[in-house]
């Protein structure tokens, strides 16, 4: 029955589960936002650029930071999709 008293007993334990991880989600972003924006602020500020100065001449400083990016978002989708086919109700 789908309108039956432990159908929507379920349906508000996991509504809960979901808000959680709303609020956590955001929460993540929110403080990755900020430090990420102080970082390159204090990069524009004392105009520094670490990185290139200190691997000019190498050839995998190139290559690492042109894929690096890329694999750790193939990475978090990934682990986004496992963790949705793991968790959600079948």
């Amino acid at each position: 029955m789908l309108g039956g008293p432990y159908f929507m007993g379920a349906l508000l334990r996991h509504s809960r589960r979901y808000g959680l991880a709303l609020w956590a989600v955001l929460a993540f972003s929110f403080g990755l936002a900020v430090v990420l924006i102080l970082i390159m602020a204090c990069r524009w500020v004392w105009g520094v650029e670490p990185a290139p100065k200190a691997f000019r001449g190498k050839r995998w400083f190139g290559l690492v930071s042109k894929w690096l990016p890329i694999m750790g978002a193939a990475l978090v989708v990934v682990i986004g999709v496992w963790l949705m086919r793991v968790n959600l109700p079948k």
